[in-house]
């Protein structure tokens, strides 16, 4: 019983030097991995994650906020350079809300849809990967968007809710706000 034990221990004892000696290798935590974590100078606004897409420079993250007159998320939209580290921000207008799709990259454009929040139509909203140039399309004819996505043509598919119908829609979008 004695060798026996013993060489269990051997055993336990080269497994345990060969996990030892494998973790010692430093790993480079700046290219592995992408955690951070961002403060506000005001600790009152929070931010809710919708879409990340890739840019040329980094990312872009499309965001809602908490407003304070409404029930509705407002808009935030945020850069972030290839490491994760802050660039900038733009928050849109309290009468755009509720964020709705993925952000769409067409035409080196990222397009995605909110909700006017007084009459409670569709918004297209295209910005570049910058913010430097943001655009809004009232789509007329729709109202309550739920949600969105890019189709194969270029074109975008966009769910919403009509409630003299009572009815979801399915409307297909072009870049200009066509429908």
């Amino acid at each position: 019983m004695n060798k026996s034990f013993f060489r269990f221990l051997q055993s336990w004892w080269v497994l345990f030097v060969f996990l030892l000696s494998s973790c010692t290798e430093e790993l480079d935590l700046e290219q592995s991995s992408f955690i951070r974590i961002y403060d506000a100078a005001d600790g009152d606004i929070s931010y809710d994650p919708i879409d990340v897409e890739a840019t040329q420079d980094g990312y872009l993250v499309l965001a809602g906020t908490r407003l304070n007159n409404t029930d509705f998320q407002g808009i935030q939209l945020i850069t972030l350079t290839e490491t994760g580290d802050f660039q900038g921000q733009f928050t849109l207008n309290e009468d755009v809300v509720v964020p709705t799709g993925q952000l769409m990259n067409i035409n080196e454009r990222f397009y995605f849809f909110g909700m006017n929040r007084t009459t409670l139509r569709v918004i297209m909203i295209s910005v570049n990967s910058d913010l430097s140039d943001i655009q809004t399309t009232i789509l007329g004819s729709l109202a309550y968007p739920l949600s969105a996505t890019q189709v194969s043509n270029g074109n975008m598919l966009v769910q919403s809710y009509d409630p003299e119908d009572g009815l979801t829609v399915l409307s297909e979008v072009q870049i200009d706000g066509s429908v």
